[in-house]
């Protein structure tokens, strides 16, 4: 958090803390901070950004132990299809063939191939017996309370903090506020949100950078 009280450069205060929630009324917005402060502004900007969502090794502890849980038949769901996605899916299915694994991804799978290397890919996840689907997953999703999957493995690399979830603001499918072109929170006047923490109501899905 970093509250601006002068005009000028020097006049920032930072302060070392947890936002807990973030919320205005007709007056002021503020910051509910988790040891009790609440900072007020006139003016109140998310930049939380985003950070890496898999791949760490208690990612991948967490997952093998679920997966060697799991029953026969079982339906898995991997959601995002860059490599980590693409790898994770294929190694289940060659490694649990009885189970029902499905890839999930917002953009065609394999979209940035050559038309070789995509042909080539689809028929070896065909025959591994992985199901493709185009579509985006919504936040709940890829935090595994999708109804009828029994395991959810997020693979789509980055994610947002909660902040703006816990707070109960518009909030698009990966749990990003929608914003006006302006970068308005949608349906407030006090509130902003910029970068990987913000999706700009009518765009077309952009994958978050971590820039």
């Amino acid at each position: 958090w970093a509250r601006v009280t002068g005009t000028d450069r020097t006049g920032a205060e930072v302060v070392i803390a947890r936002v807990e929630t973030v919320d205005e009324d007709d007056h002021q917005a503020w910051a509910q901070l988790e040891d009790g402060r609440r900072l007020h502004a006139d003016q109140l900007l998310l930049a939380t950004g985003s950070a890496a969502g898999s791949g760490s090794w208690r990612w991948a502890l967490h997952h093998r132990e679920a997966l060697e849980a799991l029953p026969a038949g079982a339906r898995v769901e991997v959601v995002g299809a860059g490599w980590t996605g693409l790898e994770t899916a294929a190694e289940v299915a060659e490694q649990r063939p009885d189970l029902a694994v499905a890839l999930v991804d917002a953009n065609p799978i394999g979209h940035t191939f050559s038309e070789g290397g995509r042909a080539h890919l689809l028929a070896a996840l065909e025959r591994l017996g992985v199901a493709t689907q185009t579509r985006l997953a919504d936040h709940s999703e890829v935090a595994g309370e999708q109804p009828g999957v029994d395991h959810v493995i997020d693979c789509t690399g980055l994610a947002v903090d909660a902040l703006a979830t816990r707070s109960g603001l518009p909030t698009g499918p990966r749990g990003q506020v929608i914003v006006t072109p302006e970068l308005r929170v949608q349906g407030y006047r006090r509130l902003w949100a910029c970068g990987d923490a913000a999706q700009v109501s009518g765009q077309a899905h952009l994958r978050m950078a971590c820039a």
